[in-house]
């Protein structure tokens, strides 16, 4: 159930923002299972200002972003963890520095990727070439502590980066870049090791990408411990409506640092994305196969979304998708045997309808009316209902959202159950219940807003939390 919204895009041009965390074109909650999605680096501080956020209750959360002449501060202490980054950015030579929590990233991710792209391969749209990056992050999921620079004479960007694995506190990695822009081009390369008490590695990278009115094309081939990944991306078309990506062994960055892990990973994706009279649609077919040592794992996956709105006030939300998952996995025991394979089919559908009125000088009402079906292994599908409502006026904001779901066995419906501030969750919801939650927020002079959440999904007890913020 929503309490608070995170703001989700679909990719730029022509279609339309879906601004719902579980709203079609965004997630459907199984994309990263457990996972807490942080919100953190999505809060709009001006230069000069401030911004402070404090949760208790059932949960737990203090935030705080500063930013003042180009330096961007933020800290939060969690649940999860307590993390904090600093970021200097300019327009001369030297362009960043940051210090801190980071999310380092390198071109197309064939060497160190996106620690959130999970196992599905993500055909962006996105057609900026770039090179060894290093963003600030404080976000408790795949951040590292480390830092990085960036300086830019001319055409040349010069990137450096070091940071210490997660997972292995005596760990660290050191990446250094070297890139040629030009208004259409990017040739570049990077290299560095990992160094720790029980093992050492080398690794390189050649990446490149061109770009013009009508489409993009971007690549990278790494090497490490003696073996070649890579990714190549593709975005075409009048509106840049097709993307596709292919990608041969390459992992997720935390899954194997500068060295391949036990499994691998193999991919395909395409995507179209289409715009007309205000709605937007968007057609997926993705492939993939993460192979272990003894077991091979393949998901086919189909998807469809899109948004039309029926007047003014209202547009109704379409979305749709089917997963089939193969696992084989290598014969065990003396006596001889053939491999066991095990196919797993899953369909997941979704409408939606969405009105917003505005009843009164300042004063609006808001409602959501969902259906969400979910089919896996029982041969008749489970249902869940849900609607939200949502009244707003001067400086008081109101929200009730109230769900009802009847699921079989096997069958899980991913549920956005919204912290106040600062993160989101997705919840798995099974079986039969009902679920309730109400949020009240009063803000004063837009420097401060105090509010208290309430949600209860029976037998389990009521959550109450109240949170503060404050704004300079």
């Amino acid at each position: 159930m929503v309490l608070v919204a995170a703001g989700c895009a679909v990719p730029p041009g022509p279609v339309p923002v879906i601004d719902d965390a579980d709203s079609t074109a965004t997630m459907w909650g199984d994309e990263h299972p457990g996972l807490l999605v942080d919100l953190d680096d999505r809060i709009s501080v001006p230069s000069g200002g401030a911004v402070v956020e404090l949760v208790d209750g059932w949960t737990r959360r203090a935030n705080a972003t500063v930013s003042a002449q180009g330096v961007t501060a933020r800290a939060r202490s969690s649940s999860a963890g307590d993390v904090g980054v600093v970021e200097w950015r300019g327009h001369g030579v030297l362009r960043q520095v940051t210090a801190g929590m980071i999310s380092p990233e390198v071109a197309e991710g064939a060497l160190v990727g996106n620690p959130r792209a999970g196992a599905e391969p993500n055909p962006s749209a996105s057609s900026q070439p770039r090179g060894l990056g290093v963003s600030a992050s404080a976000s408790s999921y795949g951040a590292m502590a480390g830092g990085g620079v960036v300086v830019a004479p001319g055409p040349l960007r010069v990137a450096l980066a070091g940071w210490q694995l997660p997972h292995d506190a005596s760990a660290r990695v050191m990446l250094g870049s070297l890139e040629h822009r030009t208004e259409r081009t990017l040739m570049g390369v990077v290299g560095g090791g990992m160094l720790s008490p029980r093992a050492t590695g080398q690794a390189v990278s050649i990446f490149g990408a061109r770009a013009d009115e009508s489409s993009f094309l971007g690549g990278e081939i790494a090497v490490a411990a003696d073996r070649v990944r890579g990714v190549a991306r593709v975005v075409a078309g009048s509106r840049r409506e097709w993307s596709a990506i292919a990608s041969a062994g390459a992992v997720p960055s935390g899954e194997g640092d500068l060295a391949f892990a036990a499994s691998e990973r193999w991919g395909a994706a395409v995507e179209r994305r289409d715009a007309w009279d205000g709605g937007a649609s968007r057609l997926r077919a993705s492939t993939s196969t993460r192979r272990g040592v003894s077991s091979e794992a393949r998901r086919r996956r189909l998807s469809w979304d899109a948004v039309w709105p029926v007047s003014t006030d209202a547009r109704v939300e379409f979305a749709t998708r089917a997963t089939r998952d193969l696992e084989l996995h290598a014969a065990t025991g003396r006596v001889a045997a053939l491999p066991s394979l095990e196919v797993h089919d899953e369909w997941r559908a979704r409408a939606t309808l969405r009105a917003r009125r505005p009843v009164a000088a300042g004063w609006s009402v808001e409602n959501a009316y969902r259906l969400e079906w979910v089919e896996a292994r029982t041969g008749r599908p489970g249902t869940m209902a849900t609607w939200t409502c949502a009244v707003r006026a001067p400086g008081v904001e109101w929200r009730f959202a109230a769900s009802a779901f009847a699921l079989g066995g096997g069958q899980v419906v991913y549920s956005a159950d919204s912290a106040p501030v600062g993160a989101a969750s997705f919840e798995a919801v099974s079986g039969r219940g009902v679920s309730m939650s109400a949020l009240v927020r009063a803000r004063f002079r837009r420097h401060a807003s105090l509010g208290v959440s309430w949600s209860q999904r029976p037998p389990g007890q009521a959550r109450v939390s109240v949170f503060l913020t404050l704004r300079a």
